[in-house]
């Protein structure tokens, strides 16, 4: 990589941080490109050259986590057994994801409830993983069990983050963490139910 794409590549993860920084001071819908031009100290026209919008700038952080999110649903697939117990330690896992990683989560949160360009980049993530889980042919040969397994786990990946934006990022709830963990890990056990 010579000089020129450094310094450009450095320059957009300037304007996502700012962004991101905005958006957890502000709130997504409040922060402006003006806003976030000068937290990035950077003009507008050249914030413009790196992204057209905010959809943008929160798919940008999307694409940078998303080996991330990938790699926990990767590891999901080598438990073997999933019990309550031992998807407890899965989710576990994931509790930490969420709160290393608050300002993404919350701005994509935020972002999908008025942008459905990050929604469907959100929507499109969930699917692609879904797609790569070994077990679900392995465990439900039938393609029609199968596709109703492959939406329940869409929808338990949906309320697990919601869950979690809820109780640990937003702490909007007077739940026990630890028995909304638990519940959770019941719930994520029965989709393994054969």
């Amino acid at each position: 990589m010579n000089q020129r794409d450094r310094d450009k590549a450095e320059t957009r993860q300037r304007i996502v941080e700012a962004a991101l920084g905005l958006f957890r001071e502000r709130g997504y819908e409040q922060t402006s490109m003006g806003h976030i031009a000068t937290a990035a100290n950077t003009s507008r026209a050249n914030l413009y050259l790196h992204f057209s919008g905010k959809p943008l700038i929160v798919k940008e952080r999307m694409t940078q986590i998303e080996p991330e999110v990938i790699g926990l649903f990767d590891r999901l697939q080598t438990l073997g057994d999933y019990s309550p117990p031992s998807l407890l330690g899965w989710l576990q896992e994931d509790r930490r994801m969420y709160l290393e990683h608050p300002a993404e989560f919350e701005a994509i949160s935020a972002a999908m409830a008025v942008d459905d360009e990050v929604l469907l980049e959100w929507i499109g993530l969930h699917r692609r993983i879904i797609d790569e889980q070994r077990w679900l042919p392995r465990l439900f040969p039938d393609p029609g069990e199968r596709e109703l397994r492959a939406v329940h786990m869409a929808t338990l990946m949906m309320s697990t983050e919601r869950a979690f934006d809820v109780i640990f990022l937003r702490r909007r709830s007077s739940l026990d963490e630890d028995l909304v963990l638990e519940s959770l890990a019941r719930q994520w056990s029965a989709l393994f139910q054969t």
